[in-house]
């Protein structure tokens, strides 16, 4: 049965998934081109500093007062043009606003203006022009989902290439960067690889595209099999040139199968993850912080700050019970690290980032203390906490339930970057591995790119060539079936 109907299948599924495939490969051979045209930008973060604690005169707890806020989400303190500011998040508003704390007063457009402030320092210039600053709550084509981060600001610059730089002022954070160049080698490549041409379906959209992957996974596997019970197609008139086609799709096809059997495996499977909706933009637990809980003696809190170093940033978490400073100090060695003083008591918590990292995990994951096997600081990217997750420094929570979950938490903001368990680390494997090529790192980024170039390549000329090859056989049905119907009609005239 499946020897007898495999070439007819094989051929009408190829069919179908013919246009599919070119435009993945098409795309997949242009995706390493498009790092090329990425923007130069000249700092990726905002360095580490201390905060000039001569112009911190005001306590936290004055300078709400005075702006009549009741009750806090999180702050953090910020200097802009040469000025300290408590860059502070309350009534559950995604915007902060800008308490100079020196004299108390509120910075109009603060966030805003910060905003400017950390796209220059990351663009490295302060002379050009910008011609506008918008805020961005949703995901859309200029940026994209994979960003992850919201709100962000979007700063655009007057100059040739249309450069826009987009940043997160509460975690003083670049996002994006685009030119005019990359936004549209972004969107020919989201349409054609990605189908955002589908977007309206929502979840819909990849189930298409994992239906489609099935059918080139089995044309990949149908071919390998009617390889193997097949003869060998031998070219004995040179002037044929549909055998000649046949031959030549043959040989191509047995070994490229391996790459499309990659593709569309690991291709399908992450699209399939995808089906269920990715709502960690819209995780947070920041229970709110009532300003008269927040007792602050200036002369105590700064000399035990100075006892462990210099102070680069300032929050306040509720754990709970119990409310903690939370302070980035850097050391007398120059190393950043990150502090918890009980806001009564300033005395410090022991392990306070791994304490915070587990409330902030439990809190997600509605598990138990006992459940957790290990917390971990995760400072770079790299395996199945891989860069697209953007948030760094991270704590790694570990569980040993729910497929070995493990939540990733960033503790500065309190946000939940990705939940993790097996088989989520299985699709990510498959992806890195099998789709992107990461197999061959150890040959160097360039290396890697040219290799999958070629992959991606050689798969394009493979279904060029069997498209070819399904038209040149149209063609010679259609003229054998001239020849009979001549024939016919010659036979009844003779007769």
């Amino acid at each position: 049965m499946i020897r007898k109907n495999i070439y007819k299948w094989h051929r009408s599924v190829s069919i179908i998934i013919a246009v599919p495939v070119l435009m993945w490969t098409l795309s997949g051979i242009l995706h390493p081109v498009m790092s090329t045209f990425k923007p130069r930008i000249k700092n990726q973060s905002l360095s580490s500093f201390p905060v000039d604690m001569d112009k911190v005169r005001l306590s936290l707890t004055e300078a709400l007062t005075m702006n009549g806020i009741e009750s806090i989400d999180n702050l953090k303190l910020v200097t802009l043009d040469g000025k300290v500011y408590y860059q502070v998040l309350a009534d559950q508003k995604d915007i902060p606003v800008y308490i100079n704390a020196e004299d108390g007063k509120l910075l109009e457009d603060g966030d805003q203006k910060y905003a400017i402030h950390l796209s220059r320092h990351f663009l490295g210039d302060k002379k050009t022009a910008i011609s506008d600053v918008t805020l961005v709550r949703e995901f859309g084509d200029e940026y994209p989902f994979i960003n992850r981060l919201l709100p962000v600001y979007k700063v655009s610059f007057q100059r040739e290439d249309g450069l826009r730089i987009f940043v997160e002022t509460f975690g003083d954070r670049m996002a994006f960067a685009v030119n005019d160049l990359r936004y549209g080698f972004s969107r020919f490549f989201s349409a054609f690889h990605s189908w955002s041409f589908l977007e309206a379906l929502g979840s819909l959209r990849y189930v298409v595209i994992v239906v489609l992957c099935g059918l080139a996974l089995f044309v990949a596997i149908s071919g390998i099999y009617i390889y193997f019970i097949s003869n060998e197609v031998r070219v004995t008139d040179r002037s044929n040139s549909y055998m000649k086609t046949r031959r030549l799709h043959r040989i191509t096809s047995i070994f490229v199968s391996v790459t499309t059997m990659m593709f569309t495996f690991s291709g399908g499977y992450h699209a399939f993850e995808k089906i269920k909706p990715d709502n960690r933009s819209g995780s947070l637990v920041k229970p709110a912080v009532p300003v008269q809980q927040l007792q602050w003696d200036s002369l105590q809190f700064f000399t035990k700050i100075k006892e462990l170093g210099m102070l680069n940033n300032l929050s306040v978490v509720n754990m709970g019970t119990s409310l903690y400073w939370q302070a980035s100090i850097i050391d007398q060695e120059n190393k950043v690290k990150t502090i918890y003083l009980n806001v009564s008591t300033l005395k410090e918590l022991n392990n306070g980032e791994e304490i915070y990292a587990a409330f902030l995990a439990n809190s997600y994951s509605s598990n138990k203390a006992e459940a957790i096997v290990s917390v971990k600081k995760i400072n770079s990217f790299g395996g199945e906490y891989g860069f697209v997750n953007k948030r760094l420094p991270v704590m790694k929570v570990q569980y040993n339930n729910n497929g070995n979950e493990r939540y990733y938490v960033e503790t500065s903001s309190g946000k939940l970057s990705v939940r993790i368990e097996d088989k989520d680390l299985y699709e990510g494997l498959s992806f890195a591995f099998l789709h992107k090529f990461h197999f061959t790192d150890a040959l160097g980024k360039t290396t890697r790119d040219i290799i999958t170039v070629i992959a991606a390549l050689a798969n394009l000329i493979v279904v060029v060539i069997g498209l070819v090859l399904f038209f040149k056989k149209r063609r010679r049905y259609k003229v054998e079936s001239l020849k009979l119907k001549v024939k016919s009609e010659r036979l009844k005239a003779e007769s």
